[in-house]
Protein backbone atom coordinates (compact mmCIF):
# COMPACT_ATOMS: atom_id res chain seq x y z
CA UNK A 1 0.00 0.00 0.00
CA UNK A 2 3.13 2.74 0.71
CA UNK A 3 4.45 1.75 -2.65
CA UNK A 4 1.19 2.34 -4.16
CA UNK A 5 0.50 5.84 -2.13
CA UNK A 6 4.43 7.00 -2.87
CA UNK A 7 3.90 6.12 -6.61
CA UNK A 8 0.48 8.16 -7.13
CA UNK A 9 1.73 11.37 -5.07
CA UNK A 10 4.99 11.21 -7.71
CA UNK A 11 1.99 11.54 -10.37
CA UNK A 12 0.25 14.23 -8.64
CA UNK A 13 3.54 15.94 -7.97
CA UNK A 14 4.10 16.18 -11.38
CA UNK A 15 0.20 16.75 -12.55
CA UNK A 16 0.16 20.12 -9.97
CA UNK A 17 3.52 21.32 -11.48
CA UNK A 18 2.19 21.20 -14.93
CA UNK A 19 -1.10 22.41 -14.36
CA UNK A 20 0.06 25.86 -13.29
CA UNK A 21 3.04 28.42 -12.74
CA UNK A 22 4.86 27.15 -9.76
CA UNK A 23 6.90 29.20 -7.89
CA UNK A 24 9.10 29.16 -4.29
CA UNK A 25 11.19 26.18 -4.10
CA UNK A 26 12.38 27.39 -1.06
CA UNK A 27 9.11 27.73 0.74
CA UNK A 28 7.42 31.01 1.89
CA UNK A 29 6.28 32.43 5.44
CA UNK A 30 3.90 34.79 6.16
CA UNK A 31 4.15 36.51 9.11
CA UNK A 32 1.87 39.63 8.36
CA UNK A 33 -1.20 40.36 6.56
CA UNK A 34 0.72 42.52 3.95
CA UNK A 35 3.34 39.58 3.44
CA UNK A 36 -0.31 37.59 1.96
CA UNK A 37 -1.82 40.69 0.52
CA UNK A 38 1.45 41.07 -1.81
CA UNK A 39 1.73 37.58 -2.90
CA UNK A 40 -0.24 38.06 -6.43
CA UNK A 41 1.91 40.75 -7.03
CA UNK A 42 5.24 39.43 -5.67
CA UNK A 43 4.94 35.68 -7.38
CA UNK A 44 2.14 36.57 -10.13
CA UNK A 45 0.05 33.44 -11.98
CA UNK A 46 1.87 31.18 -9.40
CA UNK A 47 -0.38 28.30 -8.83
CA UNK A 48 1.82 25.88 -7.35
CA UNK A 49 4.56 26.49 -4.28
CA UNK A 50 6.96 24.29 -4.54
CA UNK A 51 8.40 24.35 -1.16
CA UNK A 52 6.65 24.61 2.61
CA UNK A 53 4.32 27.23 3.75
CA UNK A 54 4.21 28.58 6.95
CA UNK A 55 1.46 31.23 8.01
CA UNK A 56 2.03 32.07 11.90
CA UNK A 57 2.15 34.92 14.90
CA UNK A 58 -1.55 35.83 15.08
CA UNK A 59 -1.16 39.13 12.80
CA UNK A 60 -3.09 37.61 10.10
CA UNK A 61 -6.39 37.77 9.63
CA UNK A 62 -7.27 36.10 6.12
CA UNK A 63 -5.72 34.61 3.04
CA UNK A 64 -7.54 36.18 0.24
CA UNK A 65 -4.42 36.86 -1.75
CA UNK A 66 -3.92 33.01 -1.95
CA UNK A 67 -7.01 32.20 -4.00
CA UNK A 68 -6.16 30.50 -6.95
CA UNK A 69 -3.29 28.41 -5.02
CA UNK A 70 -3.94 24.71 -6.22
CA UNK A 71 -1.06 22.62 -4.62
CA UNK A 72 1.60 23.08 -2.47
CA UNK A 73 4.28 20.66 -2.82
CA UNK A 74 6.22 20.73 0.85
CA UNK A 75 4.14 21.21 4.06
CA UNK A 76 1.41 24.05 4.96
CA UNK A 77 1.98 24.95 8.65
CA UNK A 78 -0.18 26.99 10.87
CA UNK A 79 1.15 28.41 14.10
CA UNK A 80 0.37 30.58 16.57
CA UNK A 81 -2.51 32.52 14.24
CA UNK A 82 -5.68 34.44 15.60
CA UNK A 83 -8.87 33.11 16.15
CA UNK A 84 -10.36 35.24 13.52
CA UNK A 85 -8.31 33.96 10.62
CA UNK A 86 -10.76 33.14 7.67
CA UNK A 87 -9.18 30.24 5.51
CA UNK A 88 -11.16 30.72 2.26
CA UNK A 89 -8.34 32.30 0.52
CA UNK A 90 -7.73 28.32 -0.16
CA UNK A 91 -10.38 27.37 -1.25
CA UNK A 92 -8.74 26.12 -4.47
CA UNK A 93 -5.89 23.88 -2.70
CA UNK A 94 -6.59 20.59 -3.72
CA UNK A 95 -3.12 19.52 -2.73
CA UNK A 96 -0.47 19.16 -0.03
CA UNK A 97 2.75 17.33 -1.28
CA UNK A 98 4.14 16.79 3.18
CA UNK A 99 2.36 17.40 5.77
CA UNK A 100 -0.27 18.98 6.93
CA UNK A 101 0.46 20.56 10.54
CA UNK A 102 -1.10 22.77 13.22
CA UNK A 103 0.57 24.30 16.55
CA UNK A 104 -1.45 25.99 18.82
CA UNK A 105 -3.73 27.34 15.75
CA UNK A 106 -6.67 29.40 17.17
CA UNK A 107 -8.82 28.85 14.16
CA UNK A 108 -12.42 27.02 14.72
CA UNK A 109 -12.66 25.15 11.66
CA UNK A 110 -11.37 23.93 7.98
CA UNK A 111 -14.05 25.58 5.61
CA UNK A 112 -11.81 27.30 3.54
CA UNK A 113 -10.01 23.83 2.58
CA UNK A 114 -12.83 22.37 0.91
CA UNK A 115 -11.21 21.17 -2.17
CA UNK A 116 -8.48 19.52 -0.50
CA UNK A 117 -8.09 16.29 -1.09
CA UNK A 118 -4.29 14.88 -1.09
CA UNK A 119 -1.98 15.30 1.97
CA UNK A 120 1.23 13.29 1.56
CA UNK A 121 2.82 13.60 4.55
CA UNK A 122 0.99 13.59 8.44
CA UNK A 123 -1.79 15.21 9.63
CA UNK A 124 -0.84 16.77 12.89
CA UNK A 125 -2.71 19.33 15.35
CA UNK A 126 -1.14 19.81 18.59
CA UNK A 127 -2.66 22.33 21.23
CA UNK A 128 -5.12 23.63 19.03
CA UNK A 129 -7.46 25.20 21.71
CA UNK A 130 -10.53 25.82 19.28
CA UNK A 131 -11.21 23.28 17.01
CA UNK A 132 -14.26 20.91 18.19
CA UNK A 133 -13.87 18.52 14.80
CA UNK A 134 -12.71 18.53 11.80
CA UNK A 135 -15.50 19.91 9.64
CA UNK A 136 -14.48 21.10 6.47
CA UNK A 137 -11.93 18.60 5.48
CA UNK A 138 -14.92 16.04 4.07
CA UNK A 139 -12.83 15.56 1.18
CA UNK A 140 -9.57 14.60 1.95
CA UNK A 141 -9.15 10.97 0.51
CA UNK A 142 -5.81 10.27 1.13
CA UNK A 143 -3.08 11.05 4.02
CA UNK A 144 0.59 9.48 3.25
CA UNK A 145 1.96 9.49 6.84
CA UNK A 146 0.25 9.44 10.82
CA UNK A 147 -2.91 11.34 11.88
CA UNK A 148 -1.98 13.03 14.65
CA UNK A 149 -3.89 14.62 17.46
CA UNK A 150 -2.49 15.98 21.00
CA UNK A 151 -3.77 19.15 23.46
CA UNK A 152 -6.34 20.10 21.42
CA UNK A 153 -8.59 21.01 24.32
CA UNK A 154 -11.78 21.49 22.86
CA UNK A 155 -11.42 18.53 20.20
CA UNK A 156 -15.01 16.08 20.68
CA UNK A 157 -14.45 14.18 17.45
CA UNK A 158 -13.48 13.47 14.08
CA UNK A 159 -16.22 14.28 12.30
CA UNK A 160 -15.52 15.39 8.57
CA UNK A 161 -12.79 12.92 7.88
CA UNK A 162 -15.74 10.76 6.29
CA UNK A 163 -13.45 10.45 2.97
CA UNK A 164 -10.48 8.96 4.31
CA UNK A 165 -10.10 5.18 4.03
CA UNK A 166 -6.77 4.64 3.88
CA UNK A 167 -3.81 6.27 5.87
CA UNK A 168 0.11 5.32 5.17
CA UNK A 169 1.32 5.69 8.41
CA UNK A 170 -0.54 5.47 12.51
CA UNK A 171 -3.28 7.21 14.18
CA UNK A 172 -2.13 8.78 17.12
CA UNK A 173 -4.70 10.54 19.44
CA UNK A 174 -3.93 11.47 23.09
CA UNK A 175 -4.34 14.12 25.81
CA UNK A 176 -7.33 15.53 24.26
CA UNK A 177 -9.46 16.45 27.25
CA UNK A 178 -13.05 16.75 25.45
CA UNK A 179 -12.71 13.91 23.40
CA UNK A 180 -15.44 11.88 23.98
CA UNK A 181 -15.68 9.33 20.84
CA UNK A 182 -13.88 8.63 17.59
CA UNK A 183 -16.34 9.39 15.41
CA UNK A 184 -15.15 10.72 11.85
CA UNK A 185 -12.46 7.86 11.75
CA UNK A 186 -15.12 5.14 10.95
CA UNK A 187 -14.21 4.34 6.92
CA UNK A 188 -10.21 4.01 7.83
CA UNK A 189 -9.86 0.62 7.02
CA UNK A 190 -5.66 0.68 6.32
CA UNK A 191 -3.63 1.80 9.29
CA UNK A 192 0.12 1.35 10.34
CA UNK A 193 -0.71 1.39 14.09
CA UNK A 194 -3.47 2.75 16.27
CA UNK A 195 -2.21 5.04 19.86
CA UNK A 196 -5.66 6.10 21.88
CA UNK A 197 -3.82 7.23 25.38
CA UNK A 198 -4.53 9.97 28.24
CA UNK A 199 -8.21 11.27 26.71
CA UNK A 200 -9.94 11.26 30.16
CA UNK A 201 -13.29 11.25 28.63
CA UNK A 202 -13.49 9.07 26.25
CA UNK A 203 -15.55 6.11 26.88
CA UNK A 204 -15.00 3.40 23.97
CA UNK A 205 -13.46 2.94 20.84
CA UNK A 206 -16.38 3.17 18.54
CA UNK A 207 -15.45 4.84 15.25
CA UNK A 208 -12.51 2.02 14.78
CA UNK A 209 -14.56 -0.53 13.52
CA UNK A 210 -13.62 -0.88 9.87
CA UNK A 211 -9.73 -1.41 11.01
CA UNK A 212 -8.92 -5.21 10.69
CA UNK A 213 -5.04 -5.69 10.87
CA UNK A 214 -2.42 -3.90 11.59
CA UNK A 215 1.41 -3.81 10.87
CA UNK A 216 2.72 -1.99 13.79
CA UNK A 217 0.80 -1.27 17.59
CA UNK A 218 -2.05 -0.80 19.14
CA UNK A 219 -1.36 1.11 22.15
CA UNK A 220 -4.72 1.70 24.41
CA UNK A 221 -3.11 3.83 27.37
CA UNK A 222 -4.23 6.01 30.35
CA UNK A 223 -7.86 6.93 29.33
CA UNK A 224 -9.51 7.21 32.82
CA UNK A 225 -13.30 7.02 31.22
CA UNK A 226 -13.03 3.84 29.13
CA UNK A 227 -15.06 1.21 29.75
CA UNK A 228 -14.57 -0.37 26.70
CA UNK A 229 -12.36 -1.53 23.80
CA UNK A 230 -15.61 -1.87 21.47
CA UNK A 231 -14.65 -0.90 18.15
CA UNK A 232 -12.03 -2.57 17.58
CA UNK A 233 -14.15 -5.75 17.37
CA UNK A 234 -13.06 -6.48 13.95
CA UNK A 235 -9.60 -6.75 14.15
CA UNK A 236 -7.89 -9.82 13.82
CA UNK A 237 -4.15 -9.82 13.81
CA UNK A 238 -1.55 -7.09 15.09
CA UNK A 239 2.25 -7.59 14.09
CA UNK A 240 3.31 -5.44 16.49
CA UNK A 241 3.03 -4.58 20.34
CA UNK A 242 -0.78 -4.47 21.95
CA UNK A 243 -0.69 -2.83 24.87
CA UNK A 244 -4.08 -2.48 27.15
CA UNK A 245 -2.26 -0.27 30.23
CA UNK A 246 -3.48 2.22 32.95
CA UNK A 247 -7.50 2.31 31.88
CA UNK A 248 -9.07 2.56 35.34
CA UNK A 249 -12.50 1.39 34.67
CA UNK A 250 -11.84 -0.92 32.04
CA UNK A 251 -14.06 -4.11 33.15
CA UNK A 252 -12.87 -6.01 30.19
CA UNK A 253 -11.32 -6.91 26.95
CA UNK A 254 -14.18 -7.90 25.06
CA UNK A 255 -13.54 -5.71 22.54
CA UNK A 256 -10.55 -7.56 21.28
CA UNK A 257 -13.21 -10.70 20.52
CA UNK A 258 -12.12 -11.47 17.06
CA UNK A 259 -8.12 -10.69 17.48
CA UNK A 260 -6.14 -14.05 16.80
CA UNK A 261 -2.35 -13.04 17.11
CA UNK A 262 -0.14 -10.50 18.41
CA UNK A 263 3.57 -9.73 18.01
CA UNK A 264 3.61 -8.99 21.57
CA UNK A 265 0.58 -8.37 24.70
CA UNK A 266 0.89 -6.28 27.26
CA UNK A 267 -2.03 -6.29 29.92
CA UNK A 268 -1.20 -4.18 32.74
CA UNK A 269 -2.24 -1.88 35.39
CA UNK A 270 -5.92 -2.00 34.50
CA UNK A 271 -7.61 -1.38 38.32
CA UNK A 272 -11.25 -2.66 37.35
CA UNK A 273 -9.90 -5.74 35.06
CA UNK A 274 -11.04 -8.88 36.57
CA UNK A 275 -10.07 -11.60 34.02
CA UNK A 276 -8.91 -11.81 30.08
CA UNK A 277 -12.57 -12.33 28.55
CA UNK A 278 -12.45 -10.95 25.48
CA UNK A 279 -9.39 -12.83 23.92
CA UNK A 280 -10.89 -16.27 23.71
CA UNK A 281 -9.89 -16.19 19.91
CA UNK A 282 -6.03 -15.56 21.06
CA UNK A 283 -3.81 -18.42 19.39
CA UNK A 284 -0.86 -16.28 19.28
CA UNK A 285 1.46 -14.48 20.75
CA UNK A 286 4.91 -14.04 18.38
CA UNK A 287 6.73 -12.18 21.56
CA UNK A 288 6.32 -11.77 24.51
CA UNK A 289 3.35 -11.77 26.79
CA UNK A 290 3.14 -9.69 29.82
CA UNK A 291 0.01 -9.50 32.50
CA UNK A 292 0.87 -7.39 35.58
CA UNK A 293 -0.86 -4.49 37.93
CA UNK A 294 -4.30 -5.61 37.28
CA UNK A 295 -5.26 -5.67 40.98
CA UNK A 296 -8.75 -6.78 40.61
CA UNK A 297 -7.55 -9.62 38.02
CA UNK A 298 -9.04 -13.04 39.89
CA UNK A 299 -8.93 -15.49 37.22
CA UNK A 300 -6.92 -15.54 33.51
CA UNK A 301 -10.54 -16.81 32.26
CA UNK A 302 -10.38 -15.61 28.37
CA UNK A 303 -6.74 -17.29 27.37
CA UNK A 304 -8.69 -20.67 26.40
CA UNK A 305 -7.64 -20.72 22.86
CA UNK A 306 -3.89 -19.48 23.48
CA UNK A 307 -1.03 -21.89 22.22
CA UNK A 308 1.74 -20.31 21.84
CA UNK A 309 3.97 -17.68 23.52
CA UNK A 310 7.34 -17.37 21.34
CA UNK A 311 8.85 -15.10 23.63
CA UNK A 312 8.50 -14.25 27.68
CA UNK A 313 5.62 -15.18 29.14
CA UNK A 314 5.04 -12.59 32.68
CA UNK A 315 2.56 -13.02 35.10
CA UNK A 316 3.35 -10.75 38.22
CA UNK A 317 1.74 -8.31 40.99
CA UNK A 318 -1.41 -9.70 40.76
CA UNK A 319 -2.99 -9.69 44.48
CA UNK A 320 -6.31 -11.20 43.63
CA UNK A 321 -5.12 -13.89 41.40
CA UNK A 322 -6.62 -17.70 42.89
CA UNK A 323 -5.02 -19.66 39.61
CA UNK A 324 -3.35 -19.52 36.30
CA UNK A 325 -5.56 -22.10 34.98
CA UNK A 326 -6.56 -19.93 32.15
CA UNK A 327 -3.01 -20.64 30.51
CA UNK A 328 -3.99 -24.63 30.35
CA UNK A 329 -4.39 -24.66 26.58
CA UNK A 330 -0.66 -23.12 26.21
CA UNK A 331 1.42 -25.63 24.83
CA UNK A 332 4.87 -23.60 23.60
CA UNK A 333 7.04 -21.35 25.22
CA UNK A 334 9.67 -19.70 23.57
CA UNK A 335 11.31 -17.50 26.33
CA UNK A 336 11.50 -16.92 30.28
CA UNK A 337 8.34 -17.89 32.26
CA UNK A 338 7.87 -15.35 35.54
CA UNK A 339 5.43 -16.19 38.18
CA UNK A 340 5.96 -13.58 40.79
CA UNK A 341 4.62 -11.83 43.39
CA UNK A 342 0.88 -13.58 43.35
CA UNK A 343 0.72 -14.74 46.66
CA UNK A 344 -2.93 -16.38 46.19
CA UNK A 345 -2.30 -18.79 43.62
CA UNK A 346 -1.74 -22.28 45.51
CA UNK A 347 -0.45 -23.91 42.37
CA UNK A 348 1.04 -23.48 38.66
CA UNK A 349 -1.67 -26.31 37.14
CA UNK A 350 -2.53 -23.85 34.60
CA UNK A 351 1.26 -24.88 33.09
CA UNK A 352 0.80 -28.75 32.22
CA UNK A 353 0.03 -28.26 28.79
CA UNK A 354 3.37 -26.87 27.81
CA UNK A 355 5.78 -29.17 25.97
CA UNK A 356 7.87 -27.06 24.61
CA UNK A 357 9.80 -24.42 26.84
CA UNK A 358 12.25 -22.27 25.71
CA UNK A 359 14.33 -20.49 28.24
CA UNK A 360 14.36 -20.18 32.52
CA UNK A 361 11.90 -20.52 34.82
CA UNK A 362 11.32 -17.85 37.64
CA UNK A 363 8.71 -18.80 40.21
CA UNK A 364 9.14 -16.23 43.08
CA UNK A 365 7.52 -14.32 46.03
CA UNK A 366 3.91 -16.08 45.78
CA UNK A 367 3.55 -16.92 49.25
CA UNK A 368 0.16 -18.99 49.17
CA UNK A 369 1.70 -21.34 46.83
CA UNK A 370 1.87 -24.80 48.30
CA UNK A 371 3.25 -27.06 45.47
CA UNK A 372 4.41 -27.12 41.96
CA UNK A 373 1.31 -29.25 40.17
CA UNK A 374 1.41 -28.42 36.69
CA UNK A 375 5.02 -28.89 35.77
CA UNK A 376 4.89 -33.07 36.37
CA UNK A 377 6.15 -33.36 32.37
CA UNK A 378 8.79 -30.68 32.95
CA UNK A 379 12.46 -32.75 32.28
CA UNK A 380 14.44 -30.14 30.24
CA UNK A 381 14.69 -26.25 31.49
CA UNK A 382 17.06 -24.96 29.10
CA UNK A 383 17.95 -22.00 31.02
CA UNK A 384 17.87 -21.25 34.35
CA UNK A 385 15.57 -22.23 37.24
CA UNK A 386 14.63 -20.33 40.70
CA UNK A 387 11.47 -21.17 42.83
CA UNK A 388 12.08 -18.62 45.72
CA UNK A 389 10.46 -16.82 48.40
CA UNK A 390 7.45 -19.27 48.20
CA UNK A 391 7.44 -19.90 51.78
CA UNK A 392 4.36 -22.43 52.04
CA UNK A 393 5.39 -25.40 49.77
CA UNK A 394 6.84 -28.24 51.33
CA UNK A 395 7.31 -30.76 48.62
CA UNK A 396 9.21 -30.64 45.07
CA UNK A 397 7.59 -33.82 43.81
CA UNK A 398 6.24 -32.12 40.68
CA UNK A 399 9.70 -32.12 39.70
CA UNK A 400 10.24 -35.31 39.74
CA UNK A 401 11.14 -35.85 36.38
CA UNK A 402 12.95 -32.81 35.70
CA UNK A 403 16.51 -34.35 34.55
CA UNK A 404 18.73 -31.31 33.67
CA UNK A 405 18.38 -27.32 34.06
Amino acid sequence: MKTTFLTTLAVLLSYFSAQGQSCLPNGISFQYQDEVDHFRTDYPGCKVIEGDVSIGNGFISNLDSLLGLTAINGSLYFGSTSASLDLHGLDSLQFIGQAFWLSNAQFTGFNGLKSLKTIGGDIRMYGSPMLTDLTGLESVTSVGGDLVFRQDGKLESFAGLSQLTAIGGKIDISQNIALTHLGGLDNIASVQGISVSDNPVLADLHGLESITMLNGDAIIEGNAALTSLAGLNNLTAVSGNVSVNTNNVLADLSGLNALSSAGELHILNNAALTDMSGLENLALVTGDFEISQNNAMTTLTGLSGLHKVGGKLTVTNLPALLDINGLSGLTTLGGDLTIEQDPLITDVAGLANISSWGQGIYITGNNGLLNLHGLESLDTVPGDMSVSGCFQITDLNALSNLAWV
